[in-house]
């Protein structure tokens, strides 16, 4: 759903079903899944909480997938 979502960031803004998908990955996934979805929600200091929250070579690893463009965008 994520990889979806994010196509979906580069092409448009979320609709509300889509900003709904997004928040309900903020409150039943793990780390990652939540950072990525407060990523592309715009929700830049929510995303640097659970940044935080990963270890360095966890960061490390996030800072490998596209999605991590968007954070610091």
């Amino acid at each position: 759903m994520l990889n979806k979502l994010q196509i979906i960031k580069r092409e448009r803004d979320f609709n509300e079903e889509e900003k709904s998908q997004l928040v309900e990955l903020t409150e039943n996934s793990n780390i990652e899944c939540k950072l990525a979805a407060n990523i592309l929600l715009g929700y830049k200091d929510a995303a640097k909480i659970y940044f935080n929250k990963l270890t360095p070579e966890e960061q490390k690893v996030f800072k490998s997938f596209p999605i991590y463009r968007f954070y610091g965008a």
